[in-house]
């Protein structure tokens, strides 16, 4: 074999290797739109939603007027929560409100909004997913909450946990449809119970 062959199929390599890594380089560093990053720089237009609103429990939420609402009411004992609101949406999106009381077990123990994290965390992984994608701190209502991300057996899925004055609130459901549902959630005045 001749020199000038050797040195030009050995440039020709480097070339081919230099312009793969730059593809992957370039690849890897542009960004890629995620659903929820998307949502947040658009407009939701909500002027022709229906409100739900539970002055007992002390929320309200719109939600799109061609959805379908269904209220539960549970018990402590047997449901651990204490109403439920699944909100379905025309393209088979699902968004599920439910309200939890901070006190839980037999000997009503007072649970912090970690405790409750950590209780959702533990239905999701093993049952519903392998792991948490994503876990931030987030304000919903000027009120601090906790969303976790993850992937669910039909896409991804959100949960948002808060806590109100006497309630623990859970906004869960396909991501899109829940965060379109979560951006209208707010508190009012809890109802007394007792």
């Amino acid at each position: 074999m001749s020199k000038t062959l050797v040195i030009g199929t050995i440039a020709i390599v480097l070339l081919i290797f230099a312009l793969v890594g730059f593809f992957l380089w370039q690849k890897q560093s542009s960004p890629v739109p995620s659903p929820t990053s998307e949502l947040q720089t658009r407009v939701l237009d909500t002027s022709d939603w229906q409100t739900y609103r539970n002055d007992e429990f002390g929320f309200e939420v719109k939600y799109p007027s061609d959805s379908i609402i269904q209220e539960q009411t549970g018990t402590m004992n047997e449901d651990f929560y204490l109403i439920r609101v699944d909100l379905q949406g025309s393209s088979d999106e699902f968004t599920r409100v439910q309200v939890q009381s901070k006190e839980v077990g037999r000997n009503l123990v007072r649970w912090s909004l970690a405790e409750f994290v950590d209780f959702w965390k533990r239905g999701i992984i093993g049952h519903a997913a392998d792991k948490i994608d994503q876990e931030t701190t987030i304000a919903v209502d000027e009120k601090a909450g906790v969303k976790l991300v993850y992937q669910g057996f039909e896409g991804p899925k959100i949960v948002v946990m808060m806590e109100g004055e006497r309630y623990f609130y859970a906004i869960s459901g396909d991501s899109i449809f829940t965060n379109q549902i979560l951006s209208t959630f707010r508190f009012v005045d809890e109802g007394d119970t007792a």
